[in-house]
Parts: structure tokens; sequence; C-alpha cells
């Protein structure tokens, strides 16, 4: 996200139109996508992480 690019006044949902900027230091697929493996592992660890504890919470509560 490039800050400078975006006009002053507009509205934060059309950010991306105006500031979007590839990173510098992630390789695009043939479709232009950047996918950051450290980031995708991180986010995907955490939503793991955090549906176990729900599971574990809902087993205890069912339990008794």
């Amino acid at each position: 996200m490039n800050s400078d690019a975006i006009p002053p006044g507009t509205a934060v949902n059309n950010y991306m139109l105006f500031g979007n900027q590839d990173n510098p230091f992630l390789k695009a697929t043939e479709w232009n996508w950047q996918i950051d493996p450290l980031g995708f592992r991180t986010i995907i660890t955490r939503y793991y992480n955090g549906l176990a504890a729900c599971r574990c919470s809902r087993l205890k509560t069912a339990s008794g």
C-alpha cells in the first residue's frame, strides 16, 4: 500500500484503487499474485490454534 498515491478525501474502502503497490521482495505468479509464504503459514497457524482452543472450550462446557 502506497499512502502517497491515495488522493486526500478518498474513502477508506477505495484505498486499494489508488494505493495498491507490488511488494518488491516477493515473486509474482503467472496471475500476478504475490504470496508471502511466511505470512501465509503464520495466519494459517493462528487460525488453526484458535479453532483448537474453541473446540477445547466447547468440550469442557459439554462435559460439565
